[in-house]
């Protein structure tokens, strides 16, 4: 057990209820240690003029990981200002911090879908495991299609964790934030702290 960590990649712009669900039940389902929240700067498949700044999403991601046993973070991509690849982080990472460790690599289904336009995708698919999230209201035969061509073409198996469709997304948060809307219940009630005291989204 304590060889096998989850790493969830995102912006976190800001981080809210979903994520930390999302990393609950992948915690439970697949009986890993740890699960790392790493926030991205500059990722390569997202350029947000409106992403705040990465020593503040960072922050938000410490204090959900400081109240939430099964959570820690991963800061290596904050205040890097190249482009991040996530083949290049994640072989930093099996080479340093996670050496003989196995990684489960977390995507939601959409990722997953445009995966093969990652930066050598095939290395990254042959040295982790991949976990996809599916909403298990919604239908996933497209996904599941993506997935049995990736099984079979890198003799691999993606695990799929289902999870209940949460409908919060971190755009419709800062959009709350910026017409004076109350966003209570969709982030953790420390991280709503931190955002009114650094009068952040507004």
């Amino acid at each position: 057990m304590d060889d096998n960590v989850g790493i969830l990649g995102g912006s976190f712009n800001p981080i809210h209820i979903g994520h930390i669900v999302m990393c609950q039940y992948v915690y439970e389902e697949l009986n890993l240690n740890k699960i790392y929240l790493m926030p991205n700067e500059n990722p390569p498949h997202k350029k947000n003029k409106k992403m705040l700044d990465g020593f503040s999403r960072l922050k938000m991601c410490e204090i959900v990981a400081s109240k939430n046993d099964f959570l820690d973070i991963i800061d290596y991509e904050i205040g890097n200002q190249k482009t991040n690849f996530t083949i290049d982080t994640i072989n930093y990472l099996t080479e340093n911090k996670f050496n003989n460790k196995n990684i489960f690599f977390i995507v939601g289904s959409d990722s997953l879908m445009q995966i093969n336009t990652w930066k050598n995708y095939e290395k990254l698919l042959k040295s982790i495991n991949i976990v996809c999230i599916m909403r298990s209201e919604t239908n996933n035969l497209d996904v599941i299609k993506k997935i049995d061509e990736i099984n079979n073409k890198f003799q691999k198996k993606i695990i799929i964790v289902k999870m209940p469709l949460i409908q919060i997304s971190s755009t419709d948060i800062r959009n709350r934030i910026d017409m004076g809307k109350s966003i209570k219940d969709m982030v953790d009630r420390d991280v709503l702290k931190y955002i009114d005291k650094m009068n952040l989204y507004k």
